[in-house]
């Protein structure tokens, strides 16, 4: 164990020494990194998509109602009302399948409106590279995060391709 704790040691201080040289060469650009939360993005996006929200409603009561009916078959002991409760919950199931592949559609969709929003924004400010802060952050401070700006280029991009009332 001690020998792993000097073996993380020496890299932690050769990788700080690499980084001190690397700041003190004024020709070794250090890249701008900033984080957005995906997830809030995405919820922004189902929640102001009305067939969106709507299939992720309907997919999470068609959720609820295959596990009671699961639960009902299992406790179901005369075989015609068995074969009703598998034939409806087989409807259901496929039902279900049905929405999970629209919601893929959408969740495709909306992951691209994001990519290019946060795209333009990086690009609008310099930024090289942007973090999902969801998974990928540990700590950082709140300056870092994009989040409400790649949600600005969101709307104003709904807002411009929306069609004009005349």
């Amino acid at each position: 164990m001690r020998v792993l704790v000097h073996i993380l040691l020496v890299f932690m201080v050769a990788g700080c020494s690499y980084q001190k040289q690397m700041l003190d060469d004024p020709g070794v650009e250090v890249p701008v990194v900033r984080y957005v939360q995906l997830q809030v993005l995405y919820e922004y996006l189902v929640s102001h998509d009305e067939s969106a929200s709507m299939i992720r409603s309907r997919s999470e009561k068609l959720y609820g109602e295959i596990k009671i009916l699961e639960s009902r078959l299992l406790q179901q002991a005369d075989p015609k009302k068995r074969s009703e409760l598998y034939g409806t919950l087989e409807k259901l199931k496929k039902e279900l399948s049905d929405l999970r592949n629209k919601e893929e559609s959408y969740k495709k969709e909306f992951l691209k409106k994001i990519e290019d929003s946060a795209r333009h924004v990086a690009k609008k400010h310099g930024y090289h590279l942007v973090l999902n802060g969801g998974d990928a952050v540990i700590y950082s401070v709140n300056e870092y995060d994009i989040t409400r700006e790649v949600l600005r280029e969101i709307v104003s991009r709904k807002i411009r391709s929306a069609p004009v009332n005349r």
